[in-house]
């Protein structure tokens, strides 16, 4: 299966005046979820079920929310790692950054090095055109 792209018009925030261009963005085949994650990882295993399988995603989930919460950077081997960061507003002194500034806390996930190597091998297939009314 291919990841299939879409072209998505744009400007360029940094040139207000320049032209807008076409770029490739991900146009998403669907969404897997965790019931279905963990049924398709039960098929390869005779010894856990698709029942077990979701309590130990369930709590990975909620242990990964809980220590990014607390700063730290999740690391879950060859498949990257998850890790806090910050959206502030600028401020004229260092004594003026206070949590007052700060805008947005997200989650970042990092690919690890055979993920990565995975996505660079795939193939990519152009998505069919939607059509417009």
């Amino acid at each position: 299966m291919a990841i299939k792209y879409k072209a998505v018009k744009l400007g360029n925030p940094a040139k207000q005046d320049a032209l807008k261009k076409f770029y490739a963005t991900v146009a998403e085949s669907g969404r897997v979820d965790l019931p279905e994650i963990a049924e398709n990882i039960s098929r390869y295993s005779t010894t856990v079920s698709k029942t077990d399988i979701i309590a130990v995603l369930t709590v990975l989930t909620e242990e990964i929310q809980s220590l990014l919460a607390k700063g730290h950077s999740v690391h879950l081997g060859e498949l990257g790692y998850f890790h806090p960061t910050i959206q502030s507003k600028g401020a004229d002194t260092e004594e003026a950054v206070t949590s007052a500034v700060i805008e947005k806390v997200k989650a970042r996930f990092v690919a690890g090095k055979s993920l990565e190597a995975a996505l660079k091998t795939a193939e990519l297939k152009a998505a069919p055109k939607e059509k417009k009314d």
